[in-house]
């Protein structure tokens, strides 16, 4: 076999490794499955260091079922360095032209997820959508927008959400594409928006809009106190009334948010982006 140096599970595919029964569309392939499967826990066993994301349900429940030892384990992020601008950008620039005018952008690029999926995670999206309706039944902003995007398994039940609110014309749903070009749109928007469920996600999402220095909303109920993220400028909000206050906020007090996009993009820097991939060279180099 192959001895790993470092091991970093993204995503839910340790899940699917871990708890295999909770997944029947291996079934037809069961007995390939289970003997390769042998192969991968061996691995993730030898591992030196084991990088994970232990707020996640699903790697917590993994890394607990693989018995790792505790000390091998760390929590510390996965370093992200994202795209500057470049020389495509015009040309991508098109597809956000619509936002141009708006002075009241809300963005939301998490999957919309209404109700738990198969590993009992669920976003909350609904939640924005809510209090993105209220802003707009107010009055608050000349021209307000909520951007989603086509993407998640209740793509149906947002769309029919927005129709019964009767805001339809005040929000976008985009098609699916390369992140790094929907960071174009995020880098316009005045607020992003991640998960609002009962456990915290600070996933990718959350990671872009603090490196483009966007202030962005997220249930943070939950984190250990100890936590880095407890440290950084992301604004937490549990439901659409917490979303709301933070919306009717803005507007009679731009400028703190404007230090808070400020703020996010130092703090990015500093605990998820360069820095954090010097402490991978010297966690490396110690192996």
């Amino acid at each position: 076999g192959i001895d790993i140096d470092m091991f970093i599970p993204y995503g839910s595919d340790l899940y699917e490794v871990c708890f295999p029964n909770k997944f029947p569309f291996f079934s037809k392939k069961r007995l390939l499955y289970a003997y390769l499967r042998r192969f991968q826990i061996k691995g993730i066993l030898r591992a030196s260091v084991v990088i994970a994301n232990l707020e996640y349900e699903p790697i917590s429940l993994s890394i607990n079922k693989l018995g790792l030892d505790k000390d091998k384990v760390l929590n510390i992020g996965i370093p992200m360095v994202y795209w500057e601008k470049d020389v495509d950008e015009r040309e991508h620039e098109k597809r956000w032209q619509f936002l141009q005018g708006k002075d009241f952008i809300v963005f939301n690029h998490a999957r919309q997820m209404f109700r738990p999926d198969a590993y009992g995670v669920s976003k909350g999206n609904q939640e924005v959508i809510h209090a993105f309706a209220k802003v707009v039944e107010e009055g608050l902003f000349r021209d307000p927008i909520l951007v989603l995007f086509e993407y998640g398994e209740d793509i149906r039940e947002a769309k029919l959400l927005v129709n019964k609110l009767g805001i339809e014309k005040y929000v976008k749903f985009m098609p699916t594409m390369e992140r790094k070009y929907i960071l174009l749109g995020l880098s316009k928007a005045t607020f992003a928006t991640n998960a609002f469920a009962k456990t915290p996600d600070v996933g990718s999402v959350v990671y872009e809009a603090l490196a483009v220095g966007i202030p962005i909303i997220n249930n943070m109920e939950g984190l250990p106190t100890n936590h880095k993220f407890r440290t950084s400028p992301i604004i937490h909000a549990k439901d659409r009334n917490d979303i709301f206050a933070v919306f009717k906020d803005y507007k009679v007090n731009p400028l703190k948010y404007k230090r808070i996009g400020v703020n996010s993009r130092k703090w990015f820097n500093k605990n998820l982006g360069i820095e954090l991939a010097k402490e991978y060279v010297r966690i490396l180099n110690n192996l």
